[in-house]
Order: structure tokens, then C-alpha cells, then sequence
């Protein structure tokens, strides 16, 4: 908290600032625009949405092909006996 309190409000910040909740929250959002955060974050969050359905995908052909070899195992060891 005091990291963030002396980022966002300066080095001489007292107990009695964080009362003022609009002034947090304005020294909040210029600390945001000032990280360059924002445009990253988006990038990696619409790559990850893009994305999902064909990471679905591949996990569950993954289990099935799995399921396949472990029929395939059982039925050639039942078949050799």
C-alpha cells in the first residue's frame, strides 16, 4: 500500500491522503496511463480470446488420441495374452 501510495501521490504522502477517494483514484489512473500497461495488456487478452477456441481444440484431440493408444495398448495385449 505504501509502495503504491508513494507512486501514485508522491513522496509525501501521509495516512490522511488515502481518504480522499476521487484524488486516489484520479492519481490511480495517471499511474495506469504512465505504466503503458493498458495497450500490452489488451494485445495479450485479445490473443488469448482469439486463440481459446483452437487451444480447446487441440486439448481435447490430445485426449483422444491418448484414449486411442491406450484401446490400442489394451487390445494388443488382450489379442497377445
Amino acid at each position: 500500500m505504501e509502495d503504491f501510495a508513494h507512486a501514485a501521490l508522491g513522496r509525501r504522502w501521509r495516512h490522511a491522503d488515502l481518504a480522499d477517494l476521487e484524488h486516489i483514484r484520479h492519481a490511480a489512473d495517471q499511474l495506469w496511463e504512465d505504466s503503458l500497461f493498458a495497450q500490452p495488456i489488451q494485445a495479450l487478452l485479445h490473443a488469448a480470446y482469439a486463440n481459446a477456441s483452437l487451444y480447446a481444440l487441440r486439448s481435447a484431440a490430445h485426449k483422444l488420441l491418448n484414449y486411442a493408444q491406450q484401446a490400442r495398448n489394451t487390445w494388443i495385449f488382450v489379442r497377445t495374452g
